[in-house]
């Protein structure tokens, strides 16, 4: 019949867990023979699939779904396979290297009486714990100016998040509307401190309004270009226009935006049996952290190349 917790679950139903074989993006990482090539911004959404280069694995441009969606396009209809936002939009800091994650954290529910508090907490990989430990723990400044104080914890006031090692990162997963595979998904990385809250909140506003459901719902992608201001190298400020990430529903009233909505919804169940349907439980994505290390490393965080 199957294999528990590999082909099945322990209530006989099978496991949905699909591939990432599209990548979505708004960047070109280096170029991987030229040593000398750096990350690229772009304004417009490419698409990508793996392909074999000798014996390393590569994103390729995919031209026949570019073909599809035309010239340099800035909005896609995508449409989500599971109910829970964290399955659609996984969010932490992470300090990505070509090996895996050195470091990564996230917002955990303590609990405190009847007024349940939250707070960041990290995971590291040490030395004495490659495996990973919570982290900073009881460690301290091994030596510097900071000698034998406590290392500051994940969040605001860590040196790898302060001198850009770490940084926020994101994840939505999709299928294309106008390009939908079955057996498979889509997936967009965002390492922006604007495009992570812009796509986590959107899903966490959305899943809210719409009863808790985001499975089979329908929303548009976008990139739109936005001036930012920043210290120059000599204290002057200077401006530059980056691509920033948002998701949206649009609709004239509130009918068409629920109409919008739950279009690709009914167009599903209506075409599966009511009960087939309920006991089918939802597509999850389960990545390998090793396999796609080099591909995030190089494109988000080119100063954590050498890392170990």
């Amino acid at each position: 019949m199957g294999i528990l917790g590999l082909t099945h679950d322990e209530n006989g139903a099978a496991l949905e867990k699909l591939p990432v074989t599209i990548k979505v993006a708004i960047g070109e990482g280096p170029k991987p023979d030229d040593e000398n090539s750096i990350p690229r911004a772009l304004f417009h959404f490419v698409f990508k699939r793996k392909t074999m280069r000798g014996q390393m694995v590569y994103w390729e441009p995919a031209p026949d779904i570019a073909e599809v969606f035309g010239d340099k396009p800035t909005e896609l209809a995508v449409i989500f396979l599971h109910d829970d936002p964290r399955e659609v939009c996984p969010s932490e800091y992470a300090m990505w290297t070509r090996k895996g994650r050195l470091c990564h954290g996230e917002l955990v529910q303590i609990a405190n009486g009847n007024a349940p508090r939250y707070e960041m907490q990290a995971i590291r990989r040490t030395t004495e714990h490659p495996e990973g430990e919570p982290w900073p723990g009881d460690h301290t400044y091994a030596d510097g100016p900071n000698e034998g104080q406590p290392i500051e914890g994940c969040g605001e006031g860590c040196p790898e998040l302060e001198s850009g090692k770490c940084g926020p990162s994101a994840d939505l997963y999709f299928i294309l509307e106008k390009f939908p595979s079955l057996g498979a998904i889509c997936r967009l990385h965002t390492g922006s401190k604007t495009s992570v809250p812009n796509l986590s909140n959107a899903v966490a506003q959305l899943h809210g309004w719409n009863g808790g459901r985001l499975k089979w719902v329908r929303a548009i992608l976008k990139v739109t270009p936005e001036l930012r201001w920043h210290p120059g190298q000599f204290g002057e400020w200077q401006s530059s226009v980056v691509p920033i990430l948002s998701l949206e529903i649009g609709g004239t009233t509130l009918n068409g935006l629920v109409t919008t909505i739950d279009e690709p919804a009914k167009l599903r169940v209506g075409a599966l049996a009511a009960s087939a349907d309920k006991q089918r439980i939802p597509f999850v994505v389960r990545e390998s952290e090793v396999e796609r290390a080099p591909e995030i490393a190089d494109e988000f965080y080119p100063r954590n190349k050498n890392l170990l």
